[in-house]
């Protein structure tokens, strides 16, 4: 019976599950800069470029987390604004390129009272391994959500 209740949503609702963040969304001032930020931790962390850049349309970016065109615009500019993500348009036909600057994100986030224990180099030349990469993810969850 636990597990039914622990998976209602999962087992009854298909399609991706987006995680969010109540404590980064105070730090943000925002819900849509959180879901939008996440995301783009979650693909910077997965991109195969060296770079750290990742391109995402608006359309892709509004079927993994229901944000439109607007939110989306919105919930970039002030990402930018604080230094975490950097944009760039690119090709034809057009689409947005996303970059993560971990290191700014680290500094945000230390600003903001989380003790970062673990953390590669975050220079942006330097590209985490999987295992890194997982690590990261579980500290920033962990901290953002009042767990050791």
């Amino acid at each position: 019976m636990a597990n039914i209740r622990k998976d209602f949503i999962n087992n009854n609702i298909k399609g991706r599950v987006v995680p969010f963040s109540a404590d980064l969304a105070r730090m943000l001032g925002g819900m849509n800069e959180t879901i939008f930020l996440q995301q783009c931790v979650y693909w910077g962390e997965r991109t195969p470029n060296e770079d750290g850049w990742y391109y995402k349309t608006i359309k892709d970016m509004r079927q993994e987390t229901f944000l439109s065109r607007y939110k989306q615009k919105k919930a970039e500019k002030k990402l930018k604004n604080l230094g975490l993500i950097e944009t760039k348009i690119l090709g034809l036909p057009t689409i947005r390129h996303i970059r993560v600057d971990f290191k700014k994100l680290k500094i945000f986030l230390e600003n903001h009272g989380i003790e970062i224990k673990y953390a590669p180099t975050f220079n942006r030349d330097y590209i985490p391994k999987e295992r890194e990469k997982w690590e990261i993810g579980q500290m920033i969850y962990k901290k953002t959500h009042g767990q050791s």
